[in-house]
């Protein structure tokens, strides 16, 4: 499973999750979990930590804005120059839909594309509309009210970051570890496995039976797919990094 079917696929289960229910809860402390400047009570407006939620979820969170407030949320997309304004562009899976309610040129809403059909785009919405709930809206792409998209960075090499992110005696501990691939076997294929076993991105675990077949190489590969890791079917560096930072 692909990051971009992960994130449609989490943001899909919570729907009908209304505000105050327990997975409510859970999706405002996750958002709360990433540490962000302001951190949200059970009782406001949370469209954005929606999304962010979403994609903490999915092992992605650093690929969108660490905010709760959709202005600022745009602001850093035009930062980065990760946005699209309607008029000038046909939205993708996953990235994100700001909607302009007032027509005085800022952004009161979020959600997250999941596709585009007959000129409408289909989006995934925390805190929506009066029900406060999770739910999908649909409108043409043509439509006033959308003021643009937020374009998630796919195409960075995250292992890189992932790398970084550990502690020296992490880093250390990774520039230990051994580059498996087709044929390799022990402990290290055993460790592969137990680590890509603990992704919530597969519906079934593979057999930690330290060797290094077909089977591993693929589920290998949907795991790099999953982390926005080059998917060449071998475990080194980037790999190992991806795998200790989500523990």
């Amino acid at each position: 499973m692909s990051g971009i079917d992960a994130v449609i696929t989490k943001a899909l289960s919570y729907i009908g999750t209304v505000e105050g229910s327990q997975a409510h809860k859970e999706i405002i402390d996750a958002y709360n979990s990433c540490n962000p400047p302001y951190k949200l009570n059970y009782h406001e407006a949370w469209c954005a930590a929606f999304v962010v939620a979403i994609f903490k979820m999915c092992g992605l969170v650093d690929l969108v804005p660490l905010t709760a407030y959709v202005p600022s949320m745009v602001d850093m997309f035009i930062d980065r120059n990760q946005f699209k304004w309607r008029t000038d562009y046909v939205p993708q899976p996953v990235d994100l839909i700001f909607y302009d309610w007032n027509a005085n040129n800022e952004s009161d809403h979020v959600g997250i594309v999941w596709k585009v059909e007959n000129n409408n785009v289909y989006a995934i919405e925390g805190n929506y509309s009066t029900t406060h709930s999770v739910a999908v809206r649909v409108a043409a792409l043509s439509w006033d009210c959308i003021r643009g998209y937020g374009i998630p960075n796919w195409s960075r090499k995250e292992y890189t970051t992932y790398y970084d992110k550990l502690s020296t005696s992490d880093r250390l501990f990774v520039d230990k570890l051994p580059l498996l691939r087709t044929g390799s076997a022990g402990v290290g294929v055993k460790l592969l496995q137990t680590l890509m076993n603990m992704a919530s991105c597969f519906d079934s675990p593979i057999e930690v039976d330290g060797q290094f077949g077909k089977d591993t190489k693929a589920r290998l590969m949907d795991y790099q797919t999953y982390r926005i890791i080059e998917p060449d079917g071998e475990c080194g560096k980037q790999t190992w990094s991806a795998g200790l930072y989500f523990l």
